[in-house]
């Protein structure tokens, strides 16, 4: 068991080019995808509407002042921005992440919980990971030889990664196994569909086809499917390739998600498809680590990524402060752009990895 448990550790691991290519990826969808947060908003409801659940949040009486909220605004994409381009990446991405949860708790004492755990711990594990150690402007401005010969000492962040995100999926499997979920005499996602459907109003894309189906054994199949498909990845998770097959049918569960009771859980596959891509024997991977190191000396010119910063800092917040009723971005369109294109990535390296199997099977 301890030769298995030291076998799985060795192969959850990533190059710094592979860290660096998923905080790139990642920084960019969580800039450009998310939508233009606006909490100050959250200190216009009165206080008989604070309600907090245990969290930071749970320490105050009730919102604090607009200013605080406003300072969140700011600071925010202004370190999305340095986590992009690897400026103090470490110290970036752990404030970011505490910053997001902190924003979240009081979001969240509104009554209405998001699925965005995911962002903020992947931004505070990471930051520990090395990932702002290539293609970075943190790697142009140190001393590429010191870097290098420190590059073992960067934790492997991965297996925490693994376990954090299949337990979290576990924990809904497991709360729907022993909460009736299962139950013959009724058809869970059906009664959330029509729940859906007539009470919150989300009457979009395939919603109004899936309420039409009344087959009550279809609907039995896809409870039973749904709790399969949540406690898969906990239960192999020291098995690599079941892992990676268990991670991959929750991304197509996200997407039929949206599209039957459309609710979008943002860019998350993007987040699983780190256990997807066939990171060594990838041609796709080899291709962008190539690329992006031969047309990364533009990092070393301060003032380029003085003006990058500036420019994409201010179009972000004037965005943020427009008239968002009257724009047609923000938030749904944010939240759906990122994870359609999230899945055709996860989906491209699902087919490329399981290619690579084969291949590899037929050489045998």
């Amino acid at each position: 068991m301890h030769q298995k448990f030291k076998s799985w550790i060795d192969t959850q691991c990533l190059s710094l080019e592979h860290l660096a290519l998923f905080r790139i990826v990642f920084s960019i969808f969580f800039f450009f995808f998310i939508g233009f947060p606006r909490f100050d908003l959250i200190a216009s409801f009165p206080d008989f509407f604070y309600s907090p659940l245990p969290s930071i949040a749970s320490f105050f009486d009730n919102f604090p002042s607009s200013n605080f909220f406003v300072l969140l605004n700011f600071l925010l994409p202004l370190l999305i921005l340095l986590v992009l381009v690897g400026y103090k990446t470490s110290w970036a991405s752990f404030l970011l992440g505490i910053l997001f949860i902190v924003a979240s708790s009081f979001e969240f004492a509104l009554g209405k919980i998001n699925h965005s755990h995911f962002i903020p711990y992947t931004l505070i594990l990471f930051s520990f990971s090395g990932w702002g150690k290539r293609f970075s402007v943190d790697y142009y401005l140190s001393n590429k030889i010191k870097i290098k010969q420190h590059s073992k000492s960067v934790k492997n962040v991965l297996p925490l990664y693994a376990l954090i995100i299949s337990f979290s999926y576990f924990t809904s499997g497991f709360s729907k196994l022993v909460g009736g979920w299962l139950d013959l005499d009724f058809q869970a996602a059906y009664a959330y569909l029509v729940q859906n459907f007539y009470f919150t109003e989300r009457q979009a894309f395939l919603s109004s086809y899936a309420l039409d189906v009344n087959s009550l054994l279809m609907w039995e199949v896809i409870d039973y499917i749904v709790v399969i498909v949540e406690v898969t990845p906990l239960l192999f998770i020291f098995n690599k390739r079941v892992f990676s097959i268990g991670l991959f049918l929750i991304v197509c569960f996200h997407l039929l998600v949206y599209l039957v009771f459309n609710i979008s859980f943002g860019f998350y596959p993007l987040l699983l498809c780190v256990f997807i891509i066939n990171w060594k024997e990838s041609q796709t991977i080899v291709y962008l680590v190539g690329g992006v190191t031969n047309n990364t000396q533009w990092l070393s010119k301060k003032l380029f990524v003085i003006i990058f910063i500036s420019v994409f800092y201010l179009f972000y917040v004037v965005l943020m402060y427009s008239n968002i009723e009257n724009l047609d971005v923000g938030y749904p369109l944010g939240y759906s752009l990122s994870l359609l294109l999230s899945f055709i990535i996860v989906l491209y390296f699902f087919i490329e990895s399981a290619s690579i199997y084969f291949r590899n099977k037929r050489r045998l």
